[in-house]
């Protein structure tokens, strides 16, 4: 199961969102970079909603929130409040709106 742990201390290598009007499968994919090179990729699937905020003033996700909401999930790399167990669409920065998470890659 994906939790925090999964972003959290690691780099952002690659952020891409998927547009499939037929059928409403909207997904991003995010790639990340641990200290030691290995990088993992996960997919959101069922993208419901996305907003990226990204000034670039640090390199690691320090902080990360994902809460299960039902049947969506709510992630952030950068929330306003990482304690917080609201999904805070105003204040958080990078959220994410989705169905699942499933990992699809690992390398170094």
């Amino acid at each position: 199961m994906v939790n925090s742990s999964n972003f959290r201390d690691k780099i952002i290598t690659e952020i891409s969102i998927k547009y499939d009007w037929d059928g409403a499968l909207h997904s991003a994919m995010i790639t990340v970079r641990e200290r030691n090179g290995l990088e993992e990729t996960y997919r959101l699937n069922g993208l419901l909603e996305f907003n990226i905020y990204d000034d670039f003033g640090t390199m690691d996700i320090s902080q990360v929130k994902i809460i299960n909401l039902g049947e969506q999930i709510y992630l952030s790399l950068d929330p306003f409040d990482e304690l917080s167990r609201n999904a805070d669409y105003d204040k958080d920065n990078m959220w994410y709106l989705f169905t699942s998470i499933e990992i699809c890659e690992r390398y170094s």
